[in-house]
């Protein structure tokens, strides 16, 4: 693209910015959703189990699909525990051993 074209766009940059804060707000939980099924997430949890995969793999393999940049693995499986531990104390059963 030619310089001037980048010019001309400039005043309207912040519609992206602005549109991405609208999506966080209204449709936050669509957005995750959409995320999720355009990026198999269900079918890459339900290979590692398949395949025999510990918890700590299956939340590793999501956590590499969702943020793969991230150094938090650990702290994204904690939180994955206390989430399975919620639910086991709400529901009276463990999803996965």
């Amino acid at each position: 693209p030619e310089k001037e074209e980048f010019e001309y766009m400039s005043p309207y940059v912040h519609i992206v910015s602005e549109g991405r804060d609208y999506v966080a707000e209204h449709y936050a939980w669509e957005s995750a959703g959409y995320f999720w099924e355009k990026n198999d997430v269900n079918e890459i949890i339900n290979s590692c189990i398949a395949a025999g995969s510990d918890n700590k793999a299956v939340s590793d393999a999501v956590t590499y699909v969702v943020n793969s940049g991230t150094d938090s693995y650990e702290q994204r499986y904690e939180n994955y525990k206390k989430t399975l531990g919620a639910y086991d104390s709400i529901v009276g059963t463990a999803i996965f051993e």
